[in-house]
């Protein structure tokens, strides 16, 4: 899980680096189809909305659905809790395209962990049941190994 979370982080900040000096976006947008600031949000919402989903998912207590709505209303509270930050220093102020910019990420990144995620576990089933196919096969081998080939056979007696 720590390897998971330091490749995304370099994915993240690797995404950043740089990004308005080619004119694509944070997520690979340019700034007329999708402003920066609204990218950098979207980004932010991927990145926390994979990584949370994964989270509530791999923890055994919650079922995919209440994973997803778990990670978006982790995802929510840092948005609004940031909006409400820039309100009260006054930078940029409270904006609520700003919460629907990093929901709309979240809606991205937790539908892409979800699909990772589900194609992990049919993974790990599907070689659970090769193993225990091969298993089997190996069991039959044996078994007819001990098995006698030919049976005894009664002897007729013929009518002279």
């Amino acid at each position: 899980m720590k390897k998971l979370l330091l490749v995304l982080a370099l994915a993240f900040f690797s995404i950043g680096v740089g990004a308005q000096d080619n004119e694509l976006g944070y997520i690979f947008l340019p700034g007329s189809t999708m402003d920066y600031d609204k990218q950098k949000h979207a980004a932010v919402g991927m990145f926390l909305g994979g990584v949370s989903y994964i989270y509530f998912d791999t923890n055994g207590y919650n079922t995919e659905m209440q994973a997803y709505l778990k990670s978006g209303a982790l995802v929510g509270g840092v948005a609004i809790l940031k909006e409400l930050n820039d309100g009260f220093l006054g930078t940029s102020g409270f904006n609520v395209g700003d919460i629907g910019a990093t929901m709309f990420g979240h809606a991205i990144g937790a539908t892409t962990s979800y699909f990772l995620r589900k194609r992990v576990k049919n993974y790990d089933q599907r070689q659970a049941r090769r193993k225990l196919k091969k298993q089997q096969e190996q069991m039959a081998r044996i078994d007819s190994f001990y098995k006698s080939p030919t049976k005894l056979k009664k002897k007729k007696k013929y009518a002279k």
